[in-house]
């Protein structure tokens, strides 16, 4: 869903102002009572008028990608200063909306209000792939994209690592009797990674590093860094679960197949035996 929200140091509220490339990020990525300018204020402004371009994005109701337009904003204001209410209609279902209440001052726009929430519209996004992990991993990858969705960026980074880190135990747990338990448990998490290479989803693997960015998102970086990273955090989370998900029903299934060709074969041994 667009791209990612990056920091700019103008004072704002909290003494940020945002910087969004579009109107598919600002509505869908931009979190509350941010203050957001765009890279062109002049087509920013014109859009918010009346000259609003289709966007891909995905319907929190239909629960699947779709293609939102605007149907005309009501506009209260002068010198196209006020505020705007801006609804966005999709292509699938016209009477599937997603309304958003918009403050413009000169070139800069705060959203204060919208519906669906972030949170929902993320976590119906994320839906297929959380109703499939655990009760655990599932309310705490939700939690995170809860989160993030309020602007929490330090807190959402907390429950990222926290699904890593139990994945991690998850396969040490399956394979400890491959690598040297007492080692690993000493272990820093990088290494552990090193340890369970085999065993783990490659994608994990390639960037071990995800863990070091989380860690120091926890410990070092700010709310602001860590809600701009988030976008990609998650995306790379998701992936590793996505991964890990097949790596454990491929291994269910080897292993079902395993047991039924073993039977099948001891009943054919039993067999000939017989006769």
């Amino acid at each position: 869903m667009g791209q990612s929200v990056t920091e700019e140091s103008n004072e704002g509220v909290d003494g940020t102002v945002h910087k969004a490339s579009d109107m598919q990020e600002f509505i869908f990525e931009v979190p509350l009572y941010q203050k957001t300018t765009l890279k062109n204020p002049q087509d920013f402004s014109r859009t918010l008028r009346n000259e609003a371009n289709p966007f891909d994005a995905f319907c929190p109701h239909c629960n699947n990608e779709s293609i939102f337009e605007r149907s005309g904003p009501h506009y209260g204001g002068t010198h196209g200063n006020g505020r705007y209410d801006l609804n966005y209609k999709c292509r699938r279902n016209s009477d599937h909306s997603v309304l958003a209440f918009v403050l413009k001052s000169n070139d800069t726009f705060t959203k204060i209000g919208q519906f669906p929430s972030l949170a929902d519209i993320a976590q119906k996004d994320a839906a297929p792939l959380v109703k499939q992990l655990s009760k655990t991993d599932r309310h705490e990858f939700s939690k995170a994209i809860g989160l993030a969705a309020h602007g929490v960026g330090i807190g959402s980074f907390v429950y990222l690592r926290r699904v890593f880190e139990r994945l991690l135990d998850r396969r040490f747990e399956l394979h400890k009797d491959q690598v040297d338990a007492e080692q690993y448990r000493r272990s820093k998490v990088v290494d552990k990674i090193d340890m369970l290479q085999d065993y783990l989803p490659k994608f994990l693997v390639e960037h071990k590093t995800i863990y070091g960015i989380l860690s120091v998102g926890v410990h070092e970086l700010s709310e602001e860094a860590c809600r701009s990273a988030f976008p990609l955090m998650k995306e790379s989370i998701e992936i590793i679960l996505e991964e890990d998900l097949r790596l454990r029903k491929e291994e269910e299934r080897r292993k079902a197949l395993s047991t039924a060709i073993n039977k099948l074969n001891a009943d054919i041994s039993a067999s000939r035996t017989r006769k």
